[in-house]
């Protein structure tokens, strides 16, 4: 199936988006206000221009995207629907979905897990 690696490709949009924004929030610089205008429209827009708020609503959309994703990958996995073939995980109590499932395949975050657990 191709859901596992377009997760991974969501959460990756999602880190670069949020590394942009951290890149910005932590080397940029307010523009300079004139002498008479010091209303607080005036020092809103000396901190953030139209293309930070861009930036600013790229992020939330990326981080809704990828939580929407990764809901909809949860669903799937425990309905057994992915990967093709699978048996339903939601029989059982005791099996969860793991985040890791958003960087690697479903075998490899529970291989990882399960070396974590022992000793």
């Amino acid at each position: 199936g191709c859901i596992g690696p377009m997760m991974t490709i969501v959460f990756s949009m999602c880190l670069a988006d949020v590394g942009a924004l951290a890149a910005y929030l932590s080397l940029a610089t307010p523009r300079p206000l004139s002498v008479s205008d010091h209303s607080a429209l005036a020092v809103l827009e000396a901190i953030f221009g139209a293309w930070e708020l861009v930036l600013f609503a790229s992020v939330a959309l990326q981080l809704a995207l990828c939580a929407s994703c990764w809901r909809i990958y949860r669903q799937l996995r425990l309905t057994g629907l992915y990967p093709p073939g699978a048996r339903p995980m939601g029989t059982s109590k005791g099996e969860r979905v793991s985040v890791l499932e958003l960087v690697c395949e479903a075998e490899d975050a529970s291989r990882i897990a399960q070396s974590c657990d022992s000793p």
